[in-house]
């Protein structure tokens, strides 16, 4: 099959997203530093950063109870100290996740523009056309050649003429 320069592939998955959808994405990104410096202030509040609440909200009252109890029990100071490095750790890694998903998402839905239609010379076409026919061992199907290239039959058949004239065919 022949390729065309310049003409895009809306297949093509490692197409890049514009500069307007990548600003939209910047806006909603989440630090990993900032949500882990909220879990250090107070427990579970980088993961409501996030907007992981039902997490967020768990491992603060997690914490407030681990404290309470902590006052006669030194045990539960060391579990809540667990937690808190837990819950620091836990709120840069989901905002990593979180930006990941985000940038997987925006790539799912982006649909690159579409190539501007191709304007191509007589030459132009004549090469193709020449191209094709050495690639079909010297024969050639006016429709199946154009539907190949992309281009009328009408172009094909003014190629073919064209081609002849300068001795690069002959019809037989």
């Amino acid at each position: 099959m022949i390729s065309l320069a310049g003409r895009g592939n809306e297949s093509d998955e490692r197409a890049t997203l514009s500069k307007e959808d990548m600003v939209k994405i910047k806006e909603k990104e989440k630090s990993p530093g900032l949500a882990a410096f909220l879990s250090f202030l107070i427990c579970g509040v980088g993961q409501i950063y996030i907007g992981q609440d039902d997490r967020g909200v768990g491992l603060l009252i997690l914490a407030f109870i681990l404290v309470i109890f902590g006052v006669g029990f030194p045990l539960f100071w060391l579990f809540a100290f667990f937690l808190w490095v837990y819950a620091i750790s836990d709120a840069y890694n989901q905002a990593k996740k979180y930006n990941v998903r985000l940038y997987k998402a925006a790539r799912k839905t982006y649909v690159p523009p579409k190539a501007p239609p191709r304007t191509l010379t007589s030459g132009q076409i004549e090469r193709m056309v020449y191209g094709y026919v050495l690639d079909h061992g010297g024969e050639i199907d006016v429709e199946e050649c154009a539907e190949v290239l992309e281009i009328s039959e009408d172009e094909v058949e003014k190629a073919i003429r064209a081609l002849e004239k300068k001795g690069k065919l002959e019809r037989e």
